[in-house]
């Protein structure tokens, strides 16, 4: 089944969940955009509702400050779940954006599998995990900057060398 960008709006309408946009890329497929207060209402939404997202293939981060017109200083932080569809046979983006050191909140009640990427997005982003059951850093100790921010120096080669 190809999953129609307006379908996934009908879907959502009908579940009284308010979206910034949904959109087909060429190369992600649907990547349906939402305000952080309203994820957990979309992903509710999608793996209940008609469509059958009943799989989070993944959770993800990327920090957007720097790149050319899409550079955003106030929500920086583009946070990406990856869900799956085997009834229909389709997959679907959902994405958000949080400042850096803002609060994201757990969906580890909708989606079990998001236990551990949950965890690494905020310690790799330096977001604040409420709602989860381990909050704990996963990788690094607390002193630790946040590796993945582009705001971050990458170690250079006298670093490395003179260990």
């Amino acid at each position: 089944m190809k999953l129609e960008k307006t379908h996934v709006n009908s879907v959502l309408d009908a579940a009284h969940v308010s979206v910034k946009s949904v959109n087909e890329d060429a190369h992600l497929g649907i990547v349906i955009r939402v305000e952080p207060d309203d994820v957990r209402a979309t992903l509710s939404a999608l793996r209940d509702g008609e469509l059958k997202f009943e799989m989070l293939i993944d959770t993800f981060g990327a920090d957007l400050s720097v790149y050319g017109d899409d550079a955003d200083t106030e929500t920086p932080i583009e946070v990406t779940y990856h869900l799956r569809s085997f009834v229909n046979d389709c997959d679907v983006r959902v994405k958000m954006r949080l400042p850096f050191e803002g609060v994201y909140h757990s969906v580890i009640d909708i989606f079990t599998s998001v236990l551990l990427p949950e965890r690494e997005l905020c310690e790799m982003f330096g977001l604040y995990l409420e709602d989860h059951p381990n909050p704990k850093r996963l990788i690094t100790n607390p002193k630790f900057t946040t590796p993945l921010l582009k705001s971050v120096p990458i170690r250079g080669k006298e670093e490395v060398w003179n260990r």
